[in-house]
C-alpha cells in the first residue's frame, strides 16, 4: 500500500508524487509469515491488532498528505526550484539527469523535447518536463515512476544540481 501526495496542475494537466513525503507499507500476508518462521503462532487476536494498527496507520497517511500544511510544504519546496536555472548544455543537463534517475535514451530525448516547448529553463521547468514525458510513456508503472523522479529533480539538493548542472546560479 502507498499514500503519495500527488500534485496536478491544470494548466499542463502534468501530475507529480511527492516521493519524500509518501508513505508505503508492503503487506507479506499470512503465507510469506509462515515461510518467515511465524508457523501460525500468533493469535486471531494479534493478527487482528495488527491489522487495525495497518488501517490506523494508512488512516493517518491519508489524513497527513491532503492537510493544507502539507500542500504550503510542497508547494514551498516547488517555488524555490523556479529560481535555479540550467546555465550550460540544456541536452547534457539531462543527460548527467538521466545517469542520476536512470532515465532511458527515448525519455531523455521526450524531456529534452517538452523542456524546449515549454521554454523554462530553470530545475522546475526540467522537473515539469519530466513529468510531462510521463504523459507519453506507455507503461502505467514507469510513468508514475516519472511523476516521482519530477519531485526529486525540483527538490534535488544544491550539490547534486550543481554536479548535474555545472555551478548552477541563484536568481
Amino acid at each position: 500500500m502507498s499514500v503519495h501526495p500527488f500534485l496536478y496542475r491544470l494548466v499542463c494537466s502534468n501530475g507529480m508524487i511527492a516521493t519524500e513525503m509518501s508513505q508505503r507499507k508492503t503487506h507479506v500476508g499470512k503465507v510469506q509469515e509462515a515461510v518467515e518462521g511465524g508457523f501460525g503462532i500468533y493469535s486471531g487476536e494479534t493478527e487482528k491488532a495488527e491489522d487495525h494498527a495497518l488501517v490506523l496507520r494508512l488512516r493517518d497517511s491519508i489524513k497527513a498528505a491532503i492537510q493544507k500544511e502539507m500542500f504550503d510544504k510542497i508547494i514551498y519546496r516547488l517555488k524555490q526550484s523556479t529560481g535555479e536555472y540550467i546555465n550550460g548544455d540544456p541536452g547534457e543537463v539531462i543527460k548527467l539527469t538521466g545517469k542520476v534517475y536512470e532515465l532511458n535514451k527515448k525519455e531523455q530525448i521526450g524531456i529534452l523535447r517538452h523542456l524546449v516547448e515549454g521554454g523554462d529553463l530553470s530545475k522546475y521547468g526540467l522537473s515539469n518536463a519530466i513529468t510531462r514525458t510521463s504523459h507519453d510513456i506507455e507503461d502505467f508503472d514507469r510513468a508514475t515512476e516519472l511523476q516521482g523522479v519530477g519531485w526529486q529533480v525540483a527538490t534535488m539538493n544544491s550539490d547534486l544540481w550543481s554536479q548535474v548542472n555545472g555551478n548552477a546560479y541563484m536568481v
